[in-house]
């Protein structure tokens, strides 16, 4: 039975809230989407085999007019008639605009480690300045505003950042259910539909061993903002060493043309002398990528910072694909019962080492990813989805 209880999921940064709406949706909840202004690979659109989503989903155009320029009369409009509000990206200072409450904040990166301690560039300030200032000041506003603060603990470098904020709810400390599962696991052929099935599947079938690596490409500067540096360096290193000790095996790297590194990696990847082992794709929608992560051995995630979740290496463990990244174990010690089970490596040389291992006992490698997939949906998908119910339904009852 469906409820009359209406709930705004606002942006869609990796999916998170088109993912929340549909898992709520499930549960008989009067979810709607509500778009910011999200580029093509974040619209619902690219994470959805149908056109259903198109019954619950509205464009709103908060960011065509511009925060100082947007009304809180119509922020007040176009939010009428809702009882619950999720939001991430930009919703926290356009709410706090219009004095509207947040109940819960849906960190995705940016949102909170960046946007909100704009400094002013110009002296004196110029209007810009002086109109983004405002912008991120009520980004700060609303964030600290909000009800509860849906944020996994992912590394020493953001819980820094989170002192800077004077919180008046809740931290809900765990990931957002940002990948929706059900769509996939009714039936294998909504991942063929994928227009480079075929590709994917011809590596498959011309290679030993398929390596699959999602992750922009930012390597040449690690000081780059908002802890952006991923090492994909690190990964070619390590990749082209192994390839030297193991001459005789066959193995493919798959890459995508996503971020700003990808032409300095296109000729690393030469320098090494391995073009024959690397597969380039077109940066591509969630709905397409799939079909490659479930045909691979291994997904590889991060090497400059360590971090405990993020969308490469849950999109791997979702589908039962073993990973490989930097995680320093003991900074999440105590944040969960149990740590997902991956292959851990920050140099070149354990890269190569872990892609050893991988040809000597890949079902070992199997075993793993089925393990870490378990974990997943036990921490990644079903206590989240039951924690964000039992927030929504405090209210409800706090309101009756």
């Amino acid at each position: 039975m469906k409820s009359t209880y209406k709930i705004a999921c606002i942006g869609n940064t990796n999916h998170s809230l088109f993912c929340i709406a549909r898992y709520l949706r499930d549960q008989g909840y009067d979810a709607h989407l509500l778009l910011l202004n999200e580029p093509d690979h974040f619209l619902p659109g690219a994470d959805s085999y149908d056109e259903e989503y198109q019954s619950y989903t509205t464009q709103l155009d908060w960011e065509t007019i511009g925060w100082w320029y947007l009304s809180r009369k119509k922020i007040k409009k176009d939010l009428k008639g809702y009882d619950f509000i999720l939001g991430c990206g930009y919703t926290p200072a356009y709410l706090f605009k219009a004095n509207i409450h947040l109940d819960i904040f849906v960190f995705v990166g940016g949102d909170l480690i960046l946007w909100p301690f704009y400094k002013i560039k110009h002296f004196p300030p110029s209007k810009a300045d002086i109109g983004n200032y405002l912008y991120a000041r009520a980004q700060k506003k609303g964030i600290e505003d909000a009800s509860y603060i849906l944020m996994d603990y992912t590394s020493e470098e953001y819980e820094e950042v989170l002192h800077k904020f004077s919180f008046k709810g809740k931290r809900l400390k765990f990931p957002a259910p940002f990948i929706y599962l059900p769509q996939y696991n009714i039936s294998l052929n909504n991942i063929k539909k994928s227009k480079y099935f075929s590709e994917f599947l011809s590596i498959r079938n011309n290679f030993d061993f398929m390596i699959f690596h999602h992750a922009r490409h930012e390597w040449t500067n690690p000081d780059i903002e908002g802890y952006n540096y991923k090492a994909n360096d690190k990964l070619l290193l390590g990749f082209a060493d192994f390839l030297k000790q193991n001459k005789t095996v066959n193995v493919c790297l798959v890459l995508f043309e996503y971020g700003n590194d990808v032409q300095a990696s296109k000729k690393y990847i030469q320098e090494l002398g391995i073009e024959a082992h690397i597969k380039w794709f077109p940066k591509m929608q969630r709905r397409e990528l799939v079909a490659g992560i479930t045909l691979s051995d291994l997904g590889v995630g991060e090497f400059g910072y360590s971090w405990f979740s993020y969308g490469v290496i849950f999109e791997c463990m979702a589908f039962g694909v073993p990973v490989m990244h930097f995680r320093n174990d003991s900074d999440y010690t105590g944040h969960y019962p149990e740590m997902y089970p991956m292959y851990n490596a920050n140099s070149s040389k354990q890269i190569t080492d872990v892609l050893n291992q991988l040809i000597s006992k890949p079902e070992g490698f199997r075993e793993t990813g089925k393990l870490a997939q378990e974990w997943f949906m036990k921490y990644a998908i079903d206590r989240p989805v039951n924690e964000l119910i039992k927030a929504i339904e405090v209210k409800r009852k706090k309101n009756r």
